[in-house]
C-alpha cells in the first residue's frame, strides 16, 4: 500500500435533521434527479427535469460548502457559502440560459436572467475557496497533485 488514507468521508447535503441524521449529496441529488424525472414526464420533460436536479446542488461537493457545513453546524448557522454557481454553470451550458436561470434561484424565486447569461460565459467558481480539503479526500489529493 501506498500509505494513503483509502477511506473518504461522505459529502453532505444539508446539516442534521433533529434526531441527529444526515443526508448525503449523492443521495440527494440521486434521489431529487428521481422525482424531477417523474414530475417532468407529465409534461414531457422528464429527462430535463431530471438533469436540472442532478446538478441543481453539485456545488455542495466542493471544500468550501463542505467545510461551511461544519461550521455552522458547530454554531447554529447558515453554511453561508455560495452552492448553485457550479449547478448554474452546467445547466446553463447543457440545457441554455433558461434552465440555469432555474438552477440557480431553486432557493429564492424568479431569476435574473443578466445574471444567468454571465455565469453561463464565465462562472466565478472557486473550487476550495482557499479552504484546503479535508487530507485523504479525493480532492485534497488531485489538488496537492496539481
Amino acid at each position: 500500500m501506498d500509505g494513503s488514507n483509502s477511506e473518504v468521508a461522505p459529502l453532505w447535503a444539508h446539516s442534521r435533521n433533529l434526531p441527529g441524521a444526515r443526508h448525503t449529496l449523492e443521495d440527494h441529488l440521486r434521489g431529487s434527479a428521481s422525482l424531477a424525472r417523474r414530475f417532468g414526464s407529465a409534461f414531457g420533460a422528464g429527462e430535463l427535469a431530471e438533469y436540472l436536479a442532478l446538478v441543481h446542488d453539485v456545488g455542495k461537493g466542493s471544500c468550501a460548502w463542505q467545510h461551511g457545513l461544519e461550521e455552522a453546524e458547530k454554531q447554529q448557522r447558515k453554511v453561508g457559502v455560495p452552492h448553485k454557481e457550479a449547478g448554474t454553470w452546467l445547466a446553463a451550458s447543457h440545457a441554455g440560459v433558461p434552465f440555469g436561470a432555474i438552477v440557480h434561484e431553486h432557493h429564492s424565486g424568479p431569476p435574473e436572467l443578466q445574471v444567468i447569461a454571465r455565469t453561463a460565459v464565465a462562472p466565478e467558481i472557486v473550487p476550495t475557496g482557499g479552504i484546503p480539503c479535508r487530507p485523504g479526500s479525493p480532492a485534497r489529493q488531485a489538488w496537492a497533485a496539481s
